[in-house]
């Protein structure tokens, strides 16, 4: 038997048996909240080598699960920058820079990312460029048709009006909006 220190301060008695019960509960319960501070001379000496590595087993595996924990965390800090990156690009942000990532896997979607809103990015230039010679378009349409004396009007498929140019109101009397 070796005394176990408690975080009361108190010491009880643990013995290999206890140290492999809560071997097997760390297994179940697979996170190890705390490893009892133990003094691996209190054990007999036939038990001695037997707790120093279930003591170390315990230690290393609360090590493992620290280590995890961070990496969890950087790995969750990475994805949502990469998230709000993709936010600001669906808002039509594509000017902003995409988040930088330390994990491998997401540095491949990173990529993905940066490609995508290149592409974006041009797609909205060319778009840009074609509304504006597109207004310029309609522009010279409607000062031609407004200035012309001939009535000039369009259908849609259905038979309806869909412009009519000022001139049909000395021709047929009605306003173009009618």
């Amino acid at each position: 038997m070796a005394n176990l220190t408690k975080g009361t301060g108190q010491k009880s008695k643990v013995s290999i048996k206890d140290l492999r019960d809560l071997m097997k509960h760390v297994n179940d319960a697979e996170t190890v909240t705390e490893v009892p501070d133990i003094n691996i001379s209190d054990f007999p000496p036939e038990e001695r080598e037997a707790a120093a590595v279930i003591i170390n087993l315990l230690h290393d595996r609360r090590e493992l699960q620290d280590m995890n924990r961070q990496r969890m965390a950087a790995l969750m800090a990475d994805a949502d920058a990469l998230l709000e990156s993709l936010v600001r690009i669906g808002l039509g942000d594509f000017t902003n820079p995409v988040a930088e990532v330390n994990f491998k896997g997401l540095k491949n979607i990173r990529i993905g990312i940066e490609d995508m809103q290149q592409q974006l990015r041009r797609s909205h230039e060319e778009l840009s460029k074609l509304i504006i010679v597109l207004k310029h378009s309609e522009e010279r349409f409607r000062q031609l048709v407004e200035s012309t004396s001939d009535w000039i009007w369009e259908m849609d498929k259905n038979g309806k009006h869909r412009y009519a140019s000022p001139q049909v109101e000395p021709i047929l009397g009605y306003k173009p909006e009618e």
